[in-house]
């Protein structure tokens, strides 16, 4: 030990890299070993930490980086982590040759932050096997409480971590009380925590964008909350508004806890007034196929008492699919004890896999709870002795929504216990549940449409759908998380959950997502827009480069593919007109373009045929 600290003060002393903006980090490097160059990179990520400063950036290339290499360390200690001390921004995903990150490729060349101190993890975490017992406690830990700046985690995986030591929380990554962290293109996967947070833990705040968390656990035996995220932060100790936890284009998938929130568990503190808009903002959220075996396999929302006239939690644009629970129900989302506005959100084949007594089935509203429902779609859902929805001593609002199909013993939705519910402007099978209240209710089939695209599950409204326009426009959600990014949070919401126009007709569809038109046999709509279509583009987000695919059912020589943004106005991207084939692909250089969203859209013949959002990030 004492060799080690001698050279690790040599390298300080004499290092260049401490005048520097960015420190070099490959593992296969064989230079000098300071930092300064890709030549005469660090080997060991934990150094290059080590001797970062507030402001520094670390560029990382790609290759396996485990916490217990470098110095101040022995190898096989499993108390070793990779701590983020200072506000630094540590970039993962280059070859080793780039000059810029703009140049960096963060899929092609995966950084891998692993907690697998001994290289023997099976493909396949298993709680209780021998083969992570030598495991990292924590590989990740963001201990930086500056209030003004936070860390920044960017294009890199987090796995292997076992957290079965005191605390026993965040086996991948590990936000202490009081520190703050951005978290950007990560995917955090396959680590375990005995108790909170299998993926991640934080008990700061939290800025978590474009990011996978799947695969990891957290307790056993209806112990242990979050598999794969566990929240909770203290507000006095936060930054400065907007949101001390935000969350943007996150999936969240194959999660496993024994107690609350297979994918999810965040606690809002109890302390209104604060001036947050929300405590929690989270946009474009998938959870999938999560389980709990206890309640909340999607999510948990929880809060720390009855105050639910404050809306603490804004969830726009989510989508809870293939969730499970054990006896405690609500297999999609549980709300307790805080209070939620969720908007434009899917609810689809989540399922209470334990029969037991009555229990909420995809979502679950008690002990003195809140929930403003609006523009969802609550379809398919399975309980044998479960309901769709159920409140309990809580008050919730559904308004232009659609709640069919459930599997279980009612129409979906019962009110229990001193319980206020009120639904507007809806379609709910077997009607207006008995002790709601409400107005302008169908109870008729809503007939969805086939759909060529994967994520919309088929469940755009038919031409002949009875929830076509019969919406009311006076209820639609305000558009709290800024989806087209004007920085108008009061405004209503503009596009429905596929990211298209949320008004398209008389009226505001019931649902998810809005009526555009009949669909051809291929599931594209029909008439003019048939005529083509255009993939997403690869990747989306994008802060660079980005490909676009365009299919057309006939030739369309002369069209060109234009470029807008939400407030109407043109952007010259010298895109090639198309020729004569009928597949094009394309390539966009979006560095140009400042951060928002952007419709790429095809024009032939002065005629819009058909676009794709895209989403530019600095």
């Amino acid at each position: 030990m004492y060799i080690r600290i001698v050279v690790l003060l040599l390298v300080v002393a004499a290092s260049p890299s401490q005048g520097q903006t960015v420190i070099f980090v490959d593992a296969d490097a064989n230079g000098t070993n300071d930092g300064s160059s890709w030549a005469d990179a660090y080997v060991s990520l934990r150094d290059a930490l080590l001797v970062g400063r507030a402001g520094t950036e670390v560029w990382v290339a790609e290759g396996v980086y485990t916490p217990d290499v470098g110095a101040l360390v022995t190898v096989g200690d499993r108390s070793a982590s990779f701590d983020l001390a200072v506000p630094i921004a540590v970039y993962g995903g280059f070859s080793g040759s780039e000059s810029s990150r703009e140049e960096r490729d963060w899929q092609a060349h995966p950084t891998i932050l692993s907690g697998d101190l001994a290289g023997n993890d099976p493909d396949t975490l298993t709680v209780g096997d021998t083969f992570t017992e030598d495991n990292s406690n924590n590989v990740v830990v963001v201990s930086s409480s500056f209030r003004t700046e936070a860390p920044t985690l960017d294009g890199v995986t987090v796995t292997g971590g076992r957290a079965v030591a005191q605390p026993g929380d965040g086996g991948g990554i590990r936000i202490e009380s009081g520190a703050h962290a951005s978290l950007v293109r990560v995917t955090v996967e396959r680590n375990y925590a005995g108790g909170w947070g299998g993926g991640i833990a934080a008990f700061g705040t939290l800025d978590l964008r474009d990011s996978t968390v799947r695969e990891n656990r957290s307790g056993v035996g209806r112990r242990g909350v979050g598999g794969g995220i566990a929240v909770s932060f203290n507000a006095l100790e936060a930054p400065a508004p907007p949101n001390p936890v935000e969350f943007r284009r996150v999936t969240v998938a194959d999660n496993r806890t024994g107690g609350c929130g297979g994918g999810l568990w965040l606690q809002v503190p109890s302390q209104p007034g604060l001036a947050f808009p929300f405590m929690a903002q989270l946009t474009d959220v998938f959870f999938r196929g999560n389980a709990s075996e206890d309640t909340g396999g999607g999510a948990c929302l929880t809060g720390g008492g009855d105050w639910h006239a404050f809306h603490a939690i804004a969830m726009v644009n989510a989508r809870f699919v293939g969730n499970e629970s054990g006896s405690e129900g609500s297999a999609g989302l549980l709300v307790e004890m805080t209070s939620a506005a969720v908007h434009n959100s899917l609810f689809k084949d989540n399922e209470i896999v334990v029969p037991n007594r009555e229990r909420p089935g995809a979502i679950g509203v008690i002990e003195q709870a809140g929930l403003d429902l609006t523009q969802a779609t609550v379809v398919d859902n399975i309980g044998v002795n479960a309901h769709a929805l159920m409140v309990s001593t809580s008050n919730v609002r559904i308004a232009n929504s659609i709640i069919w199909g459930h599997e279980g013993p009612s129409n979906g939705v019962v009110v229990r216990d001193a319980s206020s519910l009120v639904v507007q402007s809806s379609l709910v099978q077997g009607g207006l549940p008995a002790g709601a209240t409400g107005s302008n209710i169908l109870d008729q089939s809503p007939r969805f449409a086939p759909s060529a695209e994967p994520d919309q599950f088929g469940l755009r409204l038919a031409a002949d759908s009875p929830g076509v326009d019969a919406g009311n426009t006076a209820l639609i959600g305000t558009d709290i998380t800024d989806l087209d990014n004007d920085e108008l949070v009061d405004e209503q919401l503009p596009f429905d959950l596929a990211g298209v126009e949320r008004i398209k007709g008389a009226g505001v569809d019931l649902g998810a997502y809005e009526y555009h038109g009949p669909l051809a046999s291929d599931g594209l709509p029909s008439g003019p827009r048939s005529a083509c279509k255009i993939q997403p583009p690869a990747p989306n987000p994008t802060d660079g480069h980005t490909s676009i695919t365009v299919h057309l059912a006939a030739p369309a020589a002369g069209g060109e593919l234009e470029v807008w943004d939400v407030l109407g106005r043109k952007h010259d991207m010298g895109l090639n007109r198309l020729g004569g084939d009928l597949e094009h692909i394309l390539v966009l250089d979006a560095y140009s373009l400042a951060a928002g969203l952007y419709f790429v859209r095809l024009s032939h013949q002065s005629v819009y045929q058909c676009a794709v959002g895209l989403v530019v990030q600095r």
